[in-house]
C-alpha cells in the first residue's frame, strides 16, 4: 500500500516538468480542444507554471500535514467510537423507567346515550325497521 502511495506522488510530481516540456495545441474552429501534437488551423498555448520552487515545495509542506492531520482526526473518532462500544456493551440503557399510571374506576354507567337510543327509524309489522332521516324545517312549511 505505501509502495503504491510513494510510486503515486512521483508520478504526479513528475507531470509539472512533464508539462513544462510540452507544447500544448490549441484545435477545432471552437478551440475547444487541446492536443500534445500540431493540429491543422491550431495555434500553440504557452502553458509555464509561474509558481516558484518555494511556492511548491510550501503547498506539499502544507498537504503533508492536513493529511496528517486527517490521520490523526480518524484515529481520535475510532478511539472514541471503540471507547463508546463498551461504555454501552450492557443491556440498551433507556433512561430511568416511568411509575405505572394508576388505574381509572370504570364506571358501568355509560356518560352519554348510545346511538341505538336515538329513533330515526321505527320497527315494522313484518319486523324489519325503516330508517328515516331528520326532517328538514322547509319540509314542513
Amino acid at each position: 500500500m505505501r509502495a503504491t502511495v510513494f510510486a503515486l506522488i512521483l508520478l504526479t510530481a513528475a507531470i509539472p516538468a512533464w508539462a513544462a516540456n510540452t507544447t500544448i495545441w490549441r484545435c477545432g474552429e471552437s478551440g475547444k480542444i487541446y492536443a500534445d501534437s500540431p493540429c491543422p488551423g491550431g495555434r500553440a498555448v504557452a502553458v509555464a507554471d509561474p509558481r516558484s520552487s518555494a511556492d511548491e515545495q510550501a503547498a506539499r509542506d502544507r498537504v503533508q500535514r492536513l493529511q496528517t492531520l486527517g490521520q490523526q482526526m480518524r484515529d481520535q473518532r475510532l478511539e472514541d467510537e471503540r471507547q463508546a462500544l463498551r461504555r454501552n456493551a450492557g443491556p440498551a440503557n433507556l433512561g430511568p423507567s416511568k411509575p405505572a399510571a394508576p388505574e381509572k374506576k370504570v364506571s358501568s354507567k355509560p356518560r352519554h346515550k348510545p346511538a341505538a337510543a336515538k329513533r330515526h327509524h321505527r320497527l315494522e309489522d313484518d319486523g324489519t325497521w325503516s330508517a328515516t332521516g331528520p326532517v328538514s324545517r322547509r319540509a314542513r312549511d
